[in-house]
């Protein structure tokens, strides 16, 4: 097997427009030759096979914590970065073990599948006006006009934040987002931590009226959570809140838009799909296999001690980068791995992660997914792509759609 350290020629380029467009032969080669590969950029070691990747997202050997990385920028002693870092420590990614699962038991019963399919009527209602005041004529960007909006929306409503604060809930979530980078340039971090902790406090204001006035939403469900005595603090309300926006809205936006174009370019499934709406639900989640958004997929793990992975050691501190879209396509886990295929039974994939960590907004982005692709298909069955090749735009995580224009007749 080749070297993972001296892997010839081959250089890991995520922003390369190649790989933008078609990431799927860079993350094969990973697979083949380098399945732990020395990001010498990113500073990180890459581990793209399935098992290699499900084995290490149960690994109690590594962090969350971007604090453990070794390469982190060092901790100022005040001002937003310091204040930001301090929220940030609120979050289910970098709670100790004990504290994570006591934060778990809380929110476990509000967020389980079964409470998040009682939201459907809600989330309907979202998609339902979103497509009313997006659609102008016989034709939609599906990433400008609908994918853009149905998520967060979704978010604020099942939360129930008020429409006065629409604007404030988008610039904590925007910020929140991009501080999910760990490659953040300094200056960028400087701006995201300011604008997270300006937003914070209203977030803060809006819990604390609704401790005062309990209602029939989400966030209220949460703040009823006890178990033994034991409540969500406000502070943890709102990291929650900023979990809950960067899985089920920035991620939730592009999967919405590769599952559109997914199917639109394979019309033999948009046509399964269209005389039988059961598979809807299958689509959806072929579609997060076939063609994920993300460039990486998972939150990095930091080394706690000397690891080796298929023979490699990640040093103590070093950042391992779980490349959950490689696992997608791994054929030691799915037969005929590049073929899309909407009556494909998948059991389980690596999509949302797995162990301790996985995605806590995990049954909600299914849920807006099911919807709001349901929701086009029923309304629009002769939808077509205008544009065969989609026009990316840059960004650090995410294969990113500038837009995704389709007909509708």
């Amino acid at each position: 097997m080749l070297d993972p350290n001296t892997a010839g020629d081959f250089v890991f380029d995520p922003d390369a427009p190649a790989f933008v467009n078609d990431p799927f032969p860079t993350y094969a080669w990973l697979r083949e030759h380098a399945p732990v590969y020395r990001w010498d950029k990113g500073r990180a070691f890459l581990v793209s096979r399935h098992a290699d990747v499900d084995q290490l997202l149960r690994d109690r050997r590594f962090s969350t914590n971007p604090r453990d990385w070794i390469h982190a920028l060092p901790m100022p002693d005040e001002g937003p970065i310091a204040e930001f870092f301090a929220f940030f420590q609120h979050s289910l990614t970098v709670r100790p073990s004990a504290d994570h699962l006591r934060l778990r038991r809380l929110i476990n019963p509000a967020i389980t599948a079964s409470a998040v399919a009682r939201m459907r009527e809600r989330v309907q209602r979202v998609v339902d006006a979103t497509l009313k005041e997006a659609i102008r004529g016989d034709s939609l960007d599906i990433r400008r006009d609908f994918a853009e909006w149905v998520p967060l929306r979704v978010i604020a409503d099942i939360l129930d934040i008020p429409a006065t604060h629409e604007a404030t809930f988008r610039a904590f979530s925007a910020a929140v987002i991009n501080a999910a980078n760990p490659w953040i340039p300094p200056e960028e971090l400087l701006r995201v931590a300011t604008v997270t902790i300006e937003n914070k406090g209203i977030l803060l204001e809006i819990i604390d009226e609704r401790r005062r006035h309990l209602g029939n939403d989400l966030l209220s469900d949460l703040i009823r959570a006890e178990e033994a005595g034991d409540r969500l603090t406000s502070e943890e309300l709102v990291a929650l809140i900023a979990a809950l926006v960067v899985a089920g809205s920035d991620t939730t936006t592009h999967a919405l838009c590769f599952a559109v174009l997914d199917l639109l370019r394979h019309p033999e499934a948009w046509k399964a799909v269209v005389a039988d709406r059961s598979l809807v639900r299958n689509a959806v989640e072929e579609s997060l296999r076939h063609a994920p958004f993300g460039k990486f997929g998972s939150v990095p793990r930091y080394a706690l001690e000397d690891t080796e992975i298929r023979g490699t050691i990640i040093p103590k501190g070093e950042m391992a980068v779980p490349v959950i879209p490689a696992t997608l396509r791994d054929p030691s886990a799915y037969p005929d791995p590049d073929v899309f295929d909407v009556h494909r039974k998948l059991s389980s994939t690596l999509v949302f992660g797995v162990g301790p960590h996985v995605c806590v907004g995990a049954a909600l982005a299914r849920l807006e997914l099911e919807v709001a692709l349901g929701t086009l298909i029923e309304r629009f069955p002769s939808m077509r792509l205008v544009d065969e090749a989609p026009v990316f735009r840059p960004n650090p995580q995410m294969r990113d759609m500038e837009s995704l224009r389709v007909a509708l007749r």
